[in-house]
């Protein structure tokens, strides 16, 4: 009867530490240092501190390592340096923008963060990461892919 117990106890303990590591870490990815260091993390590309992340979905997978996200950053003005040093692509990339749109769409990105079919925009593959800039809406499109 008390070994019933013990082993009860012991399942319940269990059980909630899985939960807590599991409501915590989402709190934790959540935050736009979390995405940003992430970003850099597998890229190298440091996203600029007056970036304002106005959209983040994050999936954790089995392996850390392989957790999808997808940041949306709204810029103030146009980071032309940024974009230059980071060689950032201006040719049409038709595969690229079809993804990142059926991504977005699957996530629930907002209209107002989305390429739309006559909107210019730049872009930049490493590592398993798309980045979409576009223009006229002065935002940064970031998907980490499941690799």
């Amino acid at each position: 009867d008390m070994l019933i117990k013990k082993i009860i106890l012991l399942i319940c303990n269990f059980i909630f530490l899985l939960y807590a590591d599991e409501a915590c870490g989402a709190v934790v990815t959540k935050t736009p240092a979390y995405a940003k260091s992430r970003i850099e993390d597998i890229t190298g590309v440091k996203i600029p501190s007056d970036a304002k992340m106005v959209f983040h979905y994050y999936r954790r997978t089995s392996w850390q390592e392989n957790d999808e996200q997808y940041s949306v950053f709204e810029f103030k003005s146009e980071p032309t340096e940024w974009l230059m040093s980071n060689s950032f692509s201006d040719e049409k990339n038709e595969l690229l923008k079809k993804d990142l749109d059926y991504r977005a769409e699957k996530v629930g990105v907002p209209a107002q963060y989305r390429v739309e079919s006559l909107d210019d925009y730049m872009w930049l593959e490493l590592n398993g990461v798309d980045m979409e800039y576009i223009p006229n809406k002065l935002c940064l499109i970031v998907y980490v892919r499941i690799h």
